[in-house]
């Protein structure tokens, strides 16, 4: 999933149309940031399960980025929507509810996907 798409998911969970709404628009880069750094310990999970490096966080600055997102597809796909949707809900007073809920969401989607890894404990 590149960010563009990410941010067309985003506006479409809140039934609003990409680029109509220059102040989503404008934010959308900050929430990814925010989000990124959220999921890494669980993208982290994903890596260390399959036996690949975890990745570096770019610096998002455009809604309009058609690079494809760092992450698995569960992650991308299931999780990071509902994080942008209650991004995007939270500037509206009248939306804080469903904002939570969208945030539970994503909270429930990691934890419910993501792996877990086995490490050796040493007593």
């Amino acid at each position: 999933m590149t960010v563009r798409q990410l941010y067309e998911q985003g506006c479409a969970l809140i039934y609003e149309i990409p680029d109509d709404d220059d102040d989503l628009k404008d934010s959308f880069p900050a929430i990814l940031n925010q989000l990124a750094a959220l999921c890494l310990p669980y993208e982290a999970m994903f890596r260390r399960a399959r036996g690949q490096d975890i990745p570096d966080l770019p610096l998002y600055t455009s809604a309009d980025d058609d690079s494809e997102l760092p992450f698995v597809d569960e992650i991308a796909r299931l999780a990071l929507p509902y994080g942008v949707q209650s991004k995007f809900l939270e500037a509206d007073d009248d939306k804080k509810a469903e904002a939570v809920l969208a945030y539970n969401k994503m909270l429930d989607a990691l934890n419910s996907l993501t792996p877990g890894v086995e490490t050796e404990v040493i007593a």
